[in-house]
């Protein structure tokens, strides 16, 4: 009789103990669930802000080369229109027309305005040439030291 008293005790508390033994368990494995979920969410999350930083790096770096080629077209075509301007004046100088044609200045058109602020101010033919005067003609030494600025800016930017 007490071996079934004592049956009977052992199988009511583990027949109460095992839903409890049960809710912990199911607990812990929960927790883990959520701890992994963080982890994963959080790995994801610096993976994509990895992705946006190189992708805006890369951006950066297409816009720097953009300027610097609109630079090189800008002092191309600056120096086309210099000699263009030269040969016409020249040619209405030999038949006696005797005036002289000047060549739009750069100053204010954009390629010119964005490289403006790039260009090494403490070098003092820079600033007299480029940065300091209301109007800039680009003439053959001009555009090679234009040139020269250009190719500087595009190296330090590593483009």
């Amino acid at each position: 009789m007490v071996g079934t008293a004592v049956g009977a005790v052992a199988g009511s508390a583990s027949s109460l103990l095992a839903p409890l033994i049960n809710w912990k368990t199911e607990k812990k494995r929960l927790e883990v669930e959520v701890k992994n979920a963080k982890e994963l969410a959080d790995h994801q999350h610096k993976l994509d802000v990895e992705r946006v930083n190189q992708e805006a790096a890369a951006a950066a770096i297409a816009a720097k080369r953009d300027l610097v080629a609109s630079w090189r077209q800008g002092v191309a075509d600056a120096l086309r229109d210099f000699l263009d301007a030269t040969e016409k004046a020249d040619d209405r100088n030999s038949r006696g027309l005797g005036w002289e044609l000047k060549p739009a200045p750069v100053v204010g058109t954009p390629w010119f305005e964005t490289l403006r602020p790039y260009l090494d101010d403490k070098q003092a033919e820079v600033y007299n040439s480029f940065i300091l005067p209301s109007e800039v003609i680009v003439t053959e030494m001009l555009a090679k030291r234009l040139s020269a600025e250009v190719t500087r800016i595009a190296r330090d930017w590593k483009v």
